[in-house]
């Protein structure tokens, strides 16, 4: 057997290319064997490859992302448990999602691993930097409200602040050179942007 990976976004692009692969290879190796599988199944097994055999600190969330696709609401308890819920979108937010997103490639390549270690350990050291999570949970709720009610400006404003919220959480979020593009963009129009 030979696997042969080939991607337009490289590793450490923030998109959560490591979680991706995972599933669709194991998807590949299930479907090679006969099997079905469900796309819980499939995020699930991806999970333990990252987080227990290779003991990186990631959370959940691109695994399941990729094994579920489309735009989701995933609570995680405690207890690491994920429930995912589809958001109920009209074809009309999507479409002006579709039309005003817009990815950029900076070039600038980091392993995630290294900013959500540096963002647990600031967590863990300041009651402050905990509450910032807490503070993040929160504007997903907002974010998955606004894009609900069709209301994508919204979606914009809480983008930005969401933004800003983990940028006091880590250092590790940006850079200079981010930091100066995100401005551009917004003096030029731009709602928010994202690293």
């Amino acid at each position: 057997m030979e696997i042969v990976s080939i991607s337009d976004v490289p590793s450490g692009a923030g998109l959560g290319t490591s979680g991706t692969f995972l599933v669709g290879i194991l998807n590949a190796l299930h479907t090679y064997k006969g099997e079905f599988v469900s796309k819980k199944v499939l995020a699930e097994e991806a999970c333990k490859i990252e987080m227990e055999i290779l003991n990186e600190p990631v959370g959940k969330q691109d695994q399941y992302a990729a094994s579920f696709g489309g735009i989701n609401d995933m609570q995680i308890n405690k207890q690491g448990q994920v429930t995912v819920s589809p958001l109920n979108l009209s074809t009309q937010t999507i479409r002006e999602l579709e039309n005003n997103l817009i990815l950029y490639y900076t070039s600038i390549r980091r392993r995630a691993t290294a900013v959500l270690d540096a963002q647990k350990k600031a967590a863990e050291k300041d009651q402050e930097k905990l509450e910032y999570l807490t503070k993040i949970k929160q504007i997903g709720n907002d974010i998955k409200k606004a894009l609900e009610a069709g209301n994508t400006r919204r979606f914009g404003q809480w983008l930005n602040v969401h933004w800003e919220t983990k940028h006091k959480l880590s250092d590790a979020m940006s850079n200079p050179q981010i930091d100066e593009w995100y401005e551009l963009a917004l003096k030029n129009g731009a709602m928010a942007a994202r690293s």
